[in-house]
């Protein structure tokens, strides 16, 4: 074989571009990745990878690949390259293979003889990974010409490549988030079954995000509700809010899996009751989930048949089918892969989840929460995860009607509680607030404080948009939404979905009587304070946890804010 650089045939070849052909869309920053994923003068460097990156879906077929002469159909997993050929007709068979982390791409290169002629063909990986994992760098390039080698120009360009299981979930509109595959790579590093890939995705929901249970209110903190949702993925990936519920962790595992294109089921139970001893996501040994609902002499460990303990009215989480069987998958409480739980194979792995979950040994029931512990009868499917970054369930009158019959009976006993229907019927249809919000932190004691993390989101909906901040410090937490909606029927329904975000007894929101807005609604604890208030169009959020400043003064502000930018005719604008 010649040497690298052989000048006895005058052949040369030019790589002008390199696409990663495949039906799945990658998704960097929310936005689908520009095509072509290299091409030269651009640098392409996101770090370790690339700033057009793209994903392949793990296929079964034989080793080596296809026959790169013959087969060119699309279900075969090919990057795409244009070339500049110079004298390539003076060869029998010239062949360009590509390297990169072991993966070897190769294709020939046919039809040309003329010199200076731009060519597309493909080049097809051989022995491709049959598990997740990730590719990246720069890929390095060589011509073979009639067993001559020749360098390519450039001899490497930047790629990252993705193999996933399948088709990403329902949840990726877009397309599937990059950010989540790297992620997960991190964490996955080295697992090639993907039974095992589950079980590490679940543990790292339960144990590698930071999370805590929100033991003051049981409430969801990512926008998500007993039937599932628009999970906020964004704010969950930066840890933005420091507590989660069942809800969150259900969406965690089923966005997170769904990016692998492993579709889980989300499923849930209404009654679910009392918990057996579990390891509640970042509480620890717990039978007691709600223990801070008072205060914090409250312990996570009660007696079985202590009137204070309290339960979950429902629970979510996720089902993977494995063959034939139904593995539940919950990062709650547990956690739980279910085909792990002792002697699940005699019982089915459904019913070996709810004999290790629920407590049915105290006599505690009946009462007027639980009429009986949850049984296998009462396991639902659920819609589950049906969006990323959007408003929940927008327009509100949509909402409604993906609700549950339990959740609607809750919904009327909340809205009778509060006087929801006796209240803005003489406001004006058409007049609402216009305002561009400023930032929070330019507000004063929330700029100058030196918050260990700050978040800022914006997610839209058809009939509304929600800006959100959150203010992280070693051991304190504000968390502040504005919720804007284009009419104020919408803004005004909005207010009680909250009220279907937690899973206890009793929903945790009062109606305050040193009201803002028109409705003021509050959870307060020495430590913890939730507020919800509707003004016109608007809905305002503010959750704060050990706050070293008092948020008073802020939250009258922004009602002040509201109130000085009232415009007659919302609908002009």
């Amino acid at each position: 074989m010649a040497e690298d650089g052989d000048e006895k045939l005058p052949v040369k070849v030019e790589i002008l571009s390199i696409t990663i052909d495949s039906q799945i869309t990658p998704c960097l920053e929310n936005t689908p990745v520009k095509t072509p994923n290299w091409e030269p003068g651009i640098d392409l460097k996101d770090g370790d990878g690339s700033k057009r990156p793209g994903v392949f879906e793990i296929f079964e077929k034989e080793s080596g690949g296809p026959d790169v002469s013959e087969i060119v159909d699309k279900k075969y997993n090919k990057l795409l390259v244009k070339v500049r050929v110079m004298a390539l007709g003076a060869c029998k068979e010239a062949i360009l293979i590509g390297e990169l982390d072991g993966i070897i791409f190769s294709g020939k290169i046919e039809g040309t003889d003329s010199s200076g002629e731009i060519v597309d063909f493909f080049v097809f990986p051989r022995d491709e990974p049959t598990y997740f994992k990730r590719i990246w760098g720069d890929m390095n390039w060589i011509l073979f010409c009639d067993n001559r080698r020749f360098t390519v120009k450039p001899p490497k360009t930047r790629l990252e490549i993705f193999w996933i299981y399948g088709y990403p979930g329902q949840m990726y509109k877009k397309g599937v988030w990059i950010e989540v595959l790297r992620r997960l790579d991190t964490e996955c590093l080295g697992l090639q079954n993907k039974s095992w890939v589950i079980r590490r995705i679940v543990n790292y929901c339960h144990s590698g995000t930071g999370l805590r249970y929100d033991s003051y209110r049981c409430a969801s903190n990512y926008g998500l509700i007993y039937n599932g949702g628009s999970f906020n993925l964004e704010a969950f990936l930066e840890k933005a809010h420091p507590f989660c519920n069942c809800f969150d962790q259900a969406g965690a595992i089923q966005t997170l899996l769904g990016a692998l294109g492993i579709n889980v089921t989300w499923k849930g139970m209404n009654p679910f009751g009392y918990l057996c001893e579990t390891n509640l996501i970042g509480r620890g040994r717990c039978n007691n989930p709600w223990f801070l609902a008072s205060d914090r002499s409250r312990p996570e460990m009660l007696p079985v048949n202590s009137t204070k303990r309290y339960g979950f009215v429902s629970h979510a989480f996720c089902m993977w089918k494995e063959g034939n069987f139904d593995i539940i998958l919950d990062a709650c409480v547990g956690p739980h892969y279910a085909r792990d739980i002792k002697k699940s194979h005699l019982t089915g792995y459904k019913q070996a989840y709810i004999d290790i979950s629920i407590d049915a040994s105290t006599n505690l029931y009946p009462n007027k929460y639980f009429q009986h512990p949850g049984r296998l009868k009462d396991m639902e499917d659920l819609t589950g995860v049906t969006g990323i970054g959007d408003v929940t369930f927008s327009p509100a009158e949509e909402y409604f009607k993906c609700l549950t019959d339990k959740e609607k009976e809750r919904i009327k006993e909340f809205k009778e509680d509060i006087k929801f229907n006796d209240i803005g019927k003489d406001i004006p249809p058409d007049e609402g607030v216009v305002f561009d919000w400023p930032d929070p932190w330019d507000w004063p004691g929330l700029g100058d404080t030196p918050w260990a993390r700050k978040f800022k989101d914006l997610r839209n909906g058809i009939d509304s948009a929600v800006k959100e901040w959150a203010f992280i410090g070693v051991n304190e937490y504000i968390g502040i939404e504005i919720c804007v909606a284009n009419h104020i029927d919408a803004a005004k329904n909005r207010l009680i979905i909250p009220a279907l975000s937690t899973t206890v007894p009793t929903i945790p929101f009062k109606k305050e009587t040193q009201k803002l807005g028109h409705l003021s609604l509050c959870w307060k604890f020495p430590y913890y304070t939730a507020e919800e208030w509707w003004y016109l169009n608007v809905i305002f959020k503010i959750v704060t946890y050990n706050p070293s400043i008092d948020l008073t003064p802020f939250a009258r502000w922004l009602q002040k804010e509201a109130e000085a930018h009232v415009k007659d005719k919302l609908s002009e604008y």
